[in-house]
């Protein structure tokens, strides 16, 4: 081979070297970027999955909260369904002492 032609291939394998080396140099960089959003993302789905479960802990007393406001509406329209009945006995006793009255009346009244 001619001491040219040798130079020649010398310098294509180093240009060829050169281009590798900016390639891994650049994949390198991506790598280590790649891995720095990884940690985000590791450090967000921490974040995020706390954030989870104090939404759940919310839900969960607000249910509590709401099943208490429940049974006290349910004693309350309980009453409410009752006070009908308690105005007719109130109605009907209030009938019955003015019957007697007016009969107590009238027997005084005709002797």
């Amino acid at each position: 081979m001619d001491e040219k032609v040798v130079e020649i291939k010398l310098q294509n394998i180093i240009d060829e070297v050169g281009k590798l080396t900016g390639r891994v140099e650049r994949m390198e960089g991506q790598l280590m970027t790649s891995g720095k959003n990884q940690a985000v993302t590791d450090t967000e789905l921490k974040n995020i999955f706390s954030l989870l479960q104090r939404i759940e802990s919310s839900i969960q007393e607000y249910s509590e909260r709401v099943d208490k406001r429940i049974e006290n509406l349910e004693v309350r329209v309980k009453g409410l369904e009752e006070r009908p009945a308690n105005l007719w006995g109130s109605v009907t006793v209030g009938v019955i002492v003015a019957v007697a009255s007016a009969l107590v009346t009238w027997f005084i009244a005709s002797k």
